[in-house]
């Protein structure tokens, strides 16, 4: 359906489980080549989509209201961006992501340029980035990334960064009303904490606001770590007791937001000092 689809459809999926691999059976990567959007037609019973992407010369892809499973995909990307492409990039709304090995996207091929990341109003859980970054821009960045309204939880337990840049190219970086818990849990091999922000180009931004972050005691800014990263612009976040980032934020509250069943994915707020902010992913107030 997404081959033939015409540029710029949007296809509705029934709820049931679709895998992007030729025989149904293995995950596989599937290519996308064109504006295309892929919509699941019921929230309450999003169809699940087995496998991941990559992204080529005039892609351009959004997907909303489905469950992306990554499970068996081994080390590939989520999102990758192919050589010398020209992509307008993703946008992901109202999702559920899980499952994933290695990076959420991967922009490492050359002659490549991507406009726009997009993440709104998802539930992102157990994607390891093992041997990567998180959002891996190490080639090439999108010029915008944008993620609004979003939970991450058990994610880049040992990646060294969440965000990094490729050191030339600006890129504006918005981070607004998101809940982490437990991200970047584990320091590197020397016992030093990972940057949250592996930003080298001065030029960009960095906007870290209205989110809460808890358990995630080895993350830091990464303005301790490279002189040339933008400096982060922070407003009413909220950070559990141990969490570096308040350290380095002198405007964020450390509070326990008092989570109604973390060790199952609940993260309700009982916390009424929390509540009153409005700190963090809005599903959970």
């Amino acid at each position: 359906a997404i081959t033939d689809a015409p540029e710029g459809y949007r296809l509705i999926v029934e709820p049931g489980e679709y895998n992007l691999s030729e025989d149904a059976t293995t995950p596989a990567t599937f290519s996308v080549n064109k504006e295309v959007s892929i919509k699941g037609l019921r929230d309450g019973d999003k169809p699940i989509i087995k496998g991941v992407f990559e992204l080529k010369d005039g892609s351009n892809l959004t997907i909303e209201q489905c469950v992306i499973d990554g499970t068996g995909t081994g080390t590939v990307p989520l999102f990758q961006f192919a050589e010398k492409s020209k992509s307008e990039g993703i946008t992901v709304i109202n999702c559920e992501i899980k499952n994933i090995e290695k990076a959420f996207y991967l922009a490492d091929k050359s002659e490549t340029t991507i406009t726009a990341v997009i993440i709104d109003n998802c539930f992102i859980h157990d994607i390891k980035s093992s041997g990567s970054d998180f959002m891996d821009g190490r080639t090439v960045v999108p010029s915008t990334l944008t993620i609004t309204n979003t939970t991450f939880w058990n994610c880049a337990s040992a990646c060294r960064n969440i965000v990094r840049d490729n050191k030339k190219d600006p890129m504006d970086v918005t981070f607004d009303h998101c809940t982490f818990v437990n991200v970047m849990t584990e320091a590197n091999s020397d016992g030093k904490s990972y940057p949250f922000f592996n930003m080298q180009c001065k030029t960009g931004s960095i906007k870290f606001t209205n989110n809460l972050m808890y358990n995630s005691v080895n993350t830091e800014t990464s303005s301790t770590n490279h002189k040339n990263t933008p400096t982060p612009t922070f407003d009413n976040n909220v950070y559990s007791e141990g969490c570096k980032f308040a350290t380095w934020d002198e405007s964020g509250k450390v509070l326990d937001p008092q989570f109604k069943d973390a060790a199952n994915g609940d993260f309700t707020i009982g916390n009424d000092n929390v509540k009153d902010k409005k700190a963090g992913d809005p599903r959970w107030y």
